[in-house]
């Protein structure tokens, strides 16, 4: 087994996407990928999972070590992913021999190139971990994010790595049962779902190859749901606005008031509703700071607290300014601006310690052109001076 690296346009991650929405697919290939530190967080979990498995199963560990070291120099690496790490490779190890045991001999590869294009149309992805033993095929999904917690029940990103390894294995034994396994640690999290693998094959025919085909080429009905939440489209996609504002369109029988049985629904209405405008305004935000005009709204400087730039030296200086000093000082640490202001006063606390209160730069907003501030200028301009 070998082992690969990239991304296709009908990708196994974002198979619950093209699925359920086959248009989605080439709608996102409008808007450019963004990174987020989330993202490189869990890259870089998933390439020291991958160097640690190299150094268990593979050779030339001097050169490995090298590699290891380089990882460890990101600044995203922390003790804290190298003991997920070391978890997940012992807890690999275990399923590996356990298998070994139960058949007699195992196979084991990582970093795994899987081909799809049987069913979709130029799909590949790469599977963090393929086991197979006897007639059983297990697939594991390394997943670091501590956010959304990730099922293996009808998974269809492991599904696809699943019906993709089973096709190119050259194993004497044809596959009977595939288990698909979520390992997310963060959230202290392992989920196994096991399937014929007849039943894979089905879904594969039934399912996948309608949908890719129609993904392929753009076609389809673009269908709202969770899957939205993932989509780069889903700011400005015109179904999911319709669909959110369509929520709305509702009878009551009293014209004044809400029954009870409206209240709860109209809850669930809410929360869409409230999703949906965040992820517009974010969208908004986002292609305001890269330089869009947005008709009717202005980038402007936002509010920014206060801050003592040097905690230890105000604290040294208030220190002698009064006997009864926890009035202004909690046991080594200041009090909040506010509260030593309102003991202090004003004039008094800006007499100690004003060279240590700084207002930093506000993060730029987006706000209405009705809004007094003043508009800033270049987005480069605008987040000069911004700590991030």
């Amino acid at each position: 087994m070998g082992s690969s690296k990239g991304h296709a346009l009908l990708s196994p991650s974002g198979a619950e996407k093209w699925i359920n929405c086959p248009p989605s697919a080439k709608l996102e290939a409008r808007f450019p990928s963004r990174g987020s530190e989330y993202a490189e967080e869990g890259t870089l979990y998933h390439a020291l999972c991958a160097m640690l498995l190299q150094i268990e199963h593979g050779s030339g560990r001097r050169s490995q070590a090298s590699s290891l070291a380089t990882i460890k120099d990101k600044p995203l690496y922390s003790a804290e992913m190298q003991e997920h790490a070391d978890d997940a490779i012992a807890w690999i190890k275990d399923r590996y021999e356990a298998y070994q045991i139960l058949h007699g001999q195992a196979k084991i590869a990582w970093e795994h190139r899987v081909d799809l294009s049987a069913w979709v149309p130029g799909g590949y992805g790469t599977a963090d971990i393929v086991i197979q033993a006897g007639d059983t095929l297990e697939i594991v999904d390394l997943k670091y994010g501590a956010g959304v917690l990730v099922p293996a029940a009808r998974n269809p990103q492991l599904m696809l790595y699943a019906l993709g390894a089973m096709s190119d294995l050259t194993i004497p034994v044809q596959v009977q049962t595939v288990i698909m396994t979520i390992y997310q640690p963060r959230r202290g999290h392992i989920d196994s779902e096991q399937m014929a693998a007849a039943d894979l094959l089905a879904w594969a025919d039934s399912t996948v190859r309608p949908a890719a085909a129609l993904a392929a080429l753009g076609r389809g009905e673009h269908k709202t749901g969770d899957h939205c939440r993932w989509c780069r489209a889903k700011g400005v996609c015109k179904a999911r606005a319709d669909d959110a504002l369509g929520a709305l369109r509702y009878e009551t029988v009293d014209p004044a008031l809400l029954p009870m049985d409206e209240l709860g629904a109209l809850i669930h209405v809410a929360e869409k509703l409230g999703r949906w405008a965040k992820d517009v305004k974010d969208y908004a935000d986002m292609i305001a700071l890269e330089g869009a005009e947005i008709p009717g709204w202005k980038l402007v400087e936002g509010r920014s607290n206060r801050t003592i730039t040097d905690k230890d030296a105000a604290y040294k200086i208030l220190l002698g300014q009064e006997k009864d000093r926890g009035k202004f000082i909690r046991p080594a640490e200041l009090l909040g601006l506010t509260a030593l202001e309102k003991n202090f006063g004003k004039k008094g606390l800006a007499g100690l310690i004003g060279g240590l209160i700084k207002k930093p730069q506000g993060r730029p907003v987006l706000v209405p052109d009705s809004d007094p501030r003043e508009k800033l200028g270049s987005p480069e301009e605008a987040m000069e001076g911004i700590p991030f």
